[in-house]
């Protein structure tokens, strides 16, 4: 799906910061390879952050096919990968098809107390 050449966990362009929850989470999103052309999308790459205690890897994607979703439930944070059929572009919302490609929950106390910096 995406060609050679790229570091999935590069950081080298400035990411953009999105808040899961004020104050205490943040999804850093690093563009790691922009020349998807025919072939796909942007890839990008995603870190869950409490800007002091950790910043794990959550993963990467195509971001015309595919999304992170970030859901809080109380000291956890549920992660779902959506793999979308058509193009984010151009679909018609009312027919596009996702598939759940990846589910993971991650315990905020336990990201704190390891102290993890990826």
């Amino acid at each position: 799906m995406f060609g050679c050449g790229y570091d999935k966990r590069s950081k080298k362009h400035p990411p953009q910061i999105k808040v899961v929850c004020k104050g205490i989470l943040y999804i850093e999103t690093y563009t790691v390879f922009a020349e998807g052309g025919a072939i796909g999308g942007v890839v990008k790459s995603d870190y869950l952050t409490d800007s002091a205690d950790f910043r794990i890897y959550i993963g990467t994607y195509d971001d015309e096919h595919e999304k992170y979703f970030y859901e809080l439930k109380g000291d956890s944070i549920h992660v779902e990968k959506i793999r979308f059929e058509e193009d984010l572009k151009s679909f018609d919302a009312s027919k596009i098809k996702t598939t759940i490609t990846e589910n993971k929950t991650y315990s905020l106390k336990d990201l704190e107390k390891q102290k993890v910096f990826e």
